[in-house]
């Protein structure tokens, strides 16, 4: 793949009717967040895709050992930024994770994967 998912933030997951997919965590888990710390001189940045989508939870729940490598496996176009959108976004990736996950469709995999990442900043992991 000639594009790199920890330069794509969560903003590549949230395109047309899918801009508000936070609000599927568990309302439990979001009420304990907490922000982190503001960084001097810079804005803070989003989680990545990667980060959010972690390799571990893409193994438990596919073939693949990455969402990187799910999206080699589905060759879709992911070559930059832009693809990646249009491919999560389309009709043949969300049928390529119905087959190859444990999931019916990339919103549900995503959603899960959100609640983990939650999780998983809260045990501060």
């Amino acid at each position: 793949m000639g594009y790199t998912l920890s330069h794509t933030t969560n903003a590549a997951m949230q395109t047309g009717s899918d801009r508000d997919w936070f609000e599927a965590f568990d309302a439990e888990d979001a009420a304990d967040a907490t922000p982190a710390p503001p960084t001097r001189g810079r804005p803070p940045r989003g989680p990545t895709l990667d980060e959010i989508i972690a390799p571990l939870f893409v193994a438990r729940h596919s073939p693949f050992g990455s969402l990187e490598a799910m999206l080699d496996a589905s060759r879709l176009p992911a070559r930059n930024a832009e693809d990646v959108s249009a491919t999560l976004e389309s009709g043949a990736w969300d049928a390529f994770v119905a087959q190859y996950s444990d999931f019916p469709s990339w919103a549900a995999m995503r959603g899960a994967a959100g609640r983990d990442w939650v999780r998983r900043r809260l045990r501060g992991h």
